[in-house]
């Protein structure tokens, strides 16, 4: 019986969000050694992104709605990429105003 290892390593950056851009903005480059084998990447779309939030792989829409775990399953080839658009707002949170003896 012979065993094959899938190979995938995954390449990621980071572009940071910054005032007059308020977008998190992550690009993960997947490379497959094993041609034709599928495996399943999981993303989780973190709960302060809005739902203006976008997932592209290979130029196709991935669906998302935060928050949530976000599954992909296919053939990976070498050099798929996937973009993630997160906007980041502000917001308020009430939090417990108590003091603590």
């Amino acid at each position: 019986m012979a065993v094959h290892l899938l190979k995938v390593f995954l390449a990621q950056n980071d572009e940071p969000a910054v005032s007059w851009d308020p977008h998190l903005r992550v690009t993960v480059m997947i490379t497959s050694k094993k041609q034709g084998a599928s495996s399943t990447l999981k993303f989780r779309i973190p709960f302060w992104t809005t739902s203006n939030a976008k997932a592209l792989l290979k130029g196709q829409v991935i669906p998302l709605t935060a928050p949530v775990t976000k599954q992909v399953t296919k053939q990976w080839s070498s050099n798929d990429i996937i973009n993630l658009d997160l906007p980041i707002t502000l917001r308020m949170e009430a939090i417990q105003d108590k003091a603590i003896l």
